[in-house]
């Protein structure tokens, strides 16, 4: 009877098949995390009228300014000793500093889909659960990270 109702909840709600990891150097702890959103960049365009007639359209366009957002992290979970944990708790001290993070997009197991670079990056805005009374687990609602620069990197 165990073996369907199992089944049953697997049916209803399948597991991630997939989780992100969030990443500083040096951490050999990293937080997970089920959802993520706002990785993007983007560049602005410049247009410019050319000096010569001999443009058809009159108008250059040309690659601006890079532009990026926030990303926010959901559903996740940090080891209290990790260093991703001491960067947050900072980050509410008002003593935040600037970090390279690495998020990767990982499968169940565990091997990296895709890998982002973020420069400068620092945290905005965290929001937490709660801690587990049986560990050094911190549950983490959401946490929203600003950043500098994007990079995009296969595994």
């Amino acid at each position: 009877m165990s073996d369907s109702r199992s089944a049953d909840r697997d049916a209803l709600w399948p597991r991630p098949t997939s989780r992100f990891k969030l990443i500083l150097p040096g951490d050999d702890l990293p937080a997970i995390f089920e959802d993520a959103s706002g990785l993007e960049s983007e560049t602005q365009i410049i247009t410019k009228r050319p000096a010569s007639p001999e443009t058809e359209a009159g108008k250059i366009h040309m690659p601006g300014l890079g532009k990026v957002g926030s990303i926010i992290l959901s559903g996740g979970t940090v080891s209290a000793e990790s260093a991703v944990w001491k960067w947050l708790d900072q980050s509410q001290a008002k003593s935040t500093r600037r970090s390279t993070l690495t998020i990767e997009l990982v499968d169940n197991s565990d091997r990296a889909a895709t890998r982002w670079i973020l420069s400068n990056a620092w945290p905005t805005q965290v929001s937490i659960y709660g801690v587990e009374s049986e560990g050094n687990e911190v549950a983490v609602e959401s946490v929203e990270i600003a950043y500098e620069t994007l990079e995009i990197q296969a595994p």
